[in-house]
């Protein structure tokens, strides 16, 4: 799977992956997560819509949605243990 930014954001944009990290406080996280509109919800496309641009990009920082959380979070890219198809 991928490996750069770019990479992660194409593979995000298609399917689902499994992402390891370690969040700041030093805790192990497996996040499964996508930026596929398709596999969100109405409700979910309709609020990304709606807060389109009010998020601001933070360097090394990548928001995505957590299917398990059903809900944005973010992970930094330096913190990335492994990355794949989930």
């Amino acid at each position: 799977m991928a490996g750069n930014r770019d990479e992660i954001l194409k593979d995000l944009r298609s399917y689902v992956i499994e992402v390891h990290f370690d969040k700041v406080n030093g805790e192990h996280r497996v996040m499964r997560c996508t930026l596929n509109q398709g596999l969100f919800s109405k409700k979910v496309r309709e609020e990304l819509n709606n807060s389109e641009g009010s998020r601001g990009m933070i360097p090394g920082v990548l928001p995505v949605y957590d299917l398990d959380k059903k809900a944005f979070r973010s992970f930094r890219l330096n913190s990335i243990i492994s990355v794949k198809a989930a």
